[in-house]
């Protein structure tokens, strides 16, 4: 079990933010699925026939489905106005060592798809070319459709907004997903297959996403603690 100590001061700064680079890791590890969920089948019709010119051998290997998620993949935001354009840049900031390190966290022992073997060979370029494969993705399956879904996370951060006034914060927390629940000022995450600790959280942002909230119904947590971002 995880646990957050959360603080007066971090209640009071609690906001939401969208991630559309999240999105785009999301959407990757779905397609990535050996049978896609039928609620995402219309999307793949209507995306399969732009996805040609996609490196989308590259990108499945990079985000897998599986328990583990590269975190640079899944940036946390302050705002509901970051642009895909603003994390992709920032993809390009980070090191060939954080890159190799998330890809090997992801794949542990098995044996990596050759394409990841020339992605970490790139060193330097190496995350510069994978936020140009990820640019080239946004571009065919996911901008002709990122109104629609900017919709449905308004209209969730709405939702929540309403049950904020009705129930109160804790309530609201309480409800962000099916494994995180609130005790007294301590919020708790199961996470069976990460290691057990506790943090005193320094800030809280809700974010919305359209493919867990397909899957689950839920608002994802990005919680910034002493130790990182969870």
């Amino acid at each position: 079990m995880i646990t957050f100590q959360l603080s007066g001061e971090v209640l009071g700064q609690t906001r939401f933010a969208f991630s559309p680079l999240s999105e785009v890791t999301l959407s990757l590890r779905l397609l990535g699925r050996p049978h896609l969920a039928h609620l995402h089948a219309r999307w793949l019709r209507l995306t399969r026939a732009r996805l040609g010119g996609v490196d989308l051998p590259l990108l499945l290997a990079v985000a897998p489905p599986g328990k583990w998620i590269p975190s640079c993949l899944v940036p946390s935001a302050d705002t509901t106005k970051v642009t895909i354009e603003e994390q992709l840049t920032d993809l390009t900031h980070v090191s060939p060592a954080e890159l190799e390190a998330d890809l090997a966290q992801i794949w542990g022992d098995r044996r990596r798809p050759s394409c990841l073997t020339d992605l970490l060979d790139a060193g330097a370029r190496g995350p510069g070319i994978l936020a140009e494969k990820l640019w080239e993705y946004w571009t065919a399956a996911i901008a002709p459709h990122w109104p629609r879904i900017c919709a449905v996370l308004e209209a969730d951060v709405a939702f929540r907004a309403g049950a904020l006034a009705e129930r109160g914060l804790f309530a609201l927390l309480d409800d962000l997903h099916a494994e995180v629940t609130v005790q007294g000022h301590d919020l708790l995450v199961d996470k069976p297959h990460h290691a057990d600790g506790t943090y005193r959280a320094t800030r809280l942002i809700l974010t919305p996403l359209a493919q867990s909230m397909i899957s689950t119904q839920r608002t994802s947590a990005t919680l910034r603690g002493q130790g990182g971002a969870y």
